[in-house]
């Protein structure tokens, strides 16, 4: 990690390569899937690249990156359950289920029956799988406005779907 403090970039590569596994390992026993777990070992990598000014080598170097691992770990959890939970329910409801066609019917009529901007934005939201943010730069709103315009179109799919 020193060489790399220094501006060795191929002692990064070595870095890499020794720990990327034990970095994985870590990732995938905190219940993440596959892909995001490989998602995860690279944000880790990264983190790691723009924070090695901060590496004291007077400490070990495997706990200083498990705790880049660990934040990065918690970070990725604190998203999952940042959905709130009407949006969570929709996700559910976008869901093709057999167990009930006649739902996923209504949910299909329902969104059919929204102003294009709406269908927009659910799909912006949920099948493209944009951030808050990502979509206000894209319709030039700030993410407050982005939020709340996506709680409401999910309010007005339940009504929709109630009212079959």
């Amino acid at each position: 990690m020193v060489l790399y403090q220094k501006g060795d970039y191929g002692a990064f590569k070595e870095l890499y390569d020794r720990h990327a596994g034990k970095v994985l390992g870590y990732v995938r026993k905190h219940l993440f899937a596959q892909d995001e777990a490989q998602d995860l070992l690279q944000v880790v990598f990264l983190r790691l690249h723009e924070h090695r000014t901060k590496y004291d080598p007077r400490f070990p170097f495997l706990p200083w990156l498990f705790s880049i691992t660990r934040n990065a770990v918690i970070d990725q959890s604190r998203k999952k359950r940042a959905l709130p939970t009407e949006e969570k329910d929709l996700e559910r409801m976008l869901t093709p289920s057999e167990e009930s066609p006649a739902v996923d019917a209504d949910l299909g009529s329902a969104l059919a029956s929204l102003p294009i901007e709406q269908q927009e934005l659910i799909q912006m939201r949920f099948d493209q799988g944009l951030s808050f943010e990502e979509i206000g730069n894209r319709m030039r709103l700030n993410s407050p406005s982005v939020r709340k315009r996506v709680s409401r179109v999910i309010q007005e799919l339940r009504k929709k779907i109630r009212g079959h």
